[in-house]
């Protein structure tokens, strides 16, 4: 009976162990799924990490190369925004002193420096002065020196309103002790008759009379045509003596190097070198001066837009590599920590299936 009782206490002993070795084999088998989830979980993350951060990578480096190539424009437009700058000043510095020359009436005869002096002086009172003839037209470069040495002298002739206004200005000249001036008032001169000789315009190495080859106000037709209107322009020397031959020595004639074939059959010419400063070439220089002075002025706003831009470009670039290399280093720590507590679920893992089998085993 004793030894019954004890047998039976021994089995209720070991019922309840069991029990408890069961009990304990369902919570590891509970831990160790949910360590499997986790660490499949785990690994999941870590791989969508890996390969965000390597799309993150790459997107640094196509910025970073986008920054470099900026810098690389920037660079090359400061430069040429210097060279730009320098033209500029340069040409500035060359329309000052041709302004200067014209100012100054530099070339002129000094009884017509005086006259446009007083002129300018009052110029209410002299209002009726327009100026010298060679500053009243424009001339292409082409013709610069046929047309100088057609004029002569006359290029330095003043344009007046009226007749009134040159003999008033005379009555002040012989006052004042001023040298004689030539007056070409606006009401009196008269324009030059036309030469409509057969067959002369279709001549070769004609190529107009001095009045057709330049520009000027139409208000100044009539003395522009009385002083070029029957000059006529021709290419060369050889040509211009053919005409002049062949028309009888009628016609004054122009070479475009300044050969002049006189009417009535005299020639002359030579070099024209000390013309290479005339009043036409100055007023060219000036107006070429100020398109340039204009063209540099827009081509540096142009390029100091550009520059704007690409320095805001910069900024942007610059603050979403710092962006991005944050979010990197973030990610990279990140993959770190998954890395960590893989390693740790995977321990945790190898640790509950080594007790499962331990319990398990004493169950038998």
């Amino acid at each position: 009976m004793k030894q019954s009782f004890k047998n039976d206490g021994m089995e209720a002993q070991l019922d309840y162990r069991l029990s408890q070795i069961s009990e304990q084999i369902a919570l590891l088998n509970s831990d160790i799924q949910h360590q499997e989830v986790k660490g499949k979980l785990l690994e999941k993350q870590k791989s969508e990490a890996s390969t965000k951060l390597e799309s993150l990578r790459e997107c640094l480096e196509k910025v970073e190369t986008s920054r470099q190539e900026i810098e690389k424009e920037k660079f090359t437009k400061e430069k040429a925004l210097n060279q730009m700058t320098q033209n500029m000043i340069q040409t500035e510095r060359q329309m000052k002193w041709l302004e200067q020359i014209k100012e100054e009436h530099e070339g002129y005869y000094g009884s017509v420096k005086q006259v446009l002096k007083l002129a300018k002086s009052d110029s209410t009172k002299w209002q009726g002065i327009v100026g010298v003839v060679g500053e009243l037209v424009e001339v292409p470069r082409e013709y610069e020196t046929a047309i100088v040495t057609a004029l002569g002298g006359v290029i330095q002739n003043i344009v007046t309103r009226s007749e009134k206004d040159a003999k008033d200005m005379i009555t002040v000249m012989k006052q004042r002790g001023i040298s004689r001036v030539t007056f070409l008032p606006q009401d009196t001169v008269r324009s030059s008759q036309p030469i409509n000789e057969n067959g002369l315009k279709s001549e070769k190495g004609f190529l107009g009379f001095g009045n057709e080859l330049i520009k000027y106000p139409a208000e100044y037709s009539n003395i522009i045509s009385s002083l070029l209107g029957r000059i006529l322009i021709i290419d060369n020397m050889d040509n211009a003596s053919h005409i002049a031959r062949k028309y009888q020595y009628k016609y004054k004639l122009v070479t475009l190097e300044g050969e002049v074939f006189n009417s009535g059959g005299s020639l002359s010419g030579g070099s024209t070198k000390n013309q290479s400063n005339n009043i036409f070439s100055r007023a060219r220089e000036l107006k070429e001066a100020n398109e340039k002075f204009v063209y540099y002025q827009s081509e540096v706003q142009k390029e100091k837009t550009i520059l704007e831009t690409l320095n805001t470009s910069l900024v942007e670039e610059k603050r979403e590599v710092e962006a991005l290399t944050l979010e990197i280093n973030a990610l990279d720590t990140r993959i770190k920590g998954h890395a960590l507590e893989w390693d740790k679920t995977e321990h945790a893992l190898k640790t509950y299936k080594d007790k499962s089998i331990t319990a398990f085993s004493r169950t038998k």
